[in-house]
């Protein structure tokens, strides 16, 4: 499973590179993804870097990222 904001799977489909594969999962504003006892908070706050840019908060940890750009290899 691949989780990531809608504008991330349509831009990715657009470009069509097999290296770097579309979430199968998606979401607009908020997403909660619980796992192996952990919760991650995952929200879309609006257009940053680029239009599909999002926050992931992890609340027993207190620890907060913002997913900017990724680099595959």
């Amino acid at each position: 499973m691949r989780i990531g904001h809608r504008t991330t799977r349509e831009l990715l489909l657009r470009d069509g590179d097999s290296n770097r594969p579309a979430p199968t999962v998606t979401f607009d504003d908020h997403y909660v993804l619980k796992v192996g006892g952990e919760r991650l908070e995952l929200s879309h706050h609006g257009p940053n870097h680029s239009p599909d840019n999002i926050v992931i908060y992890a609340p027993h940890h207190q620890t907060l990222m913002v997913v900017d750009v990724l680099f595959p290899g």
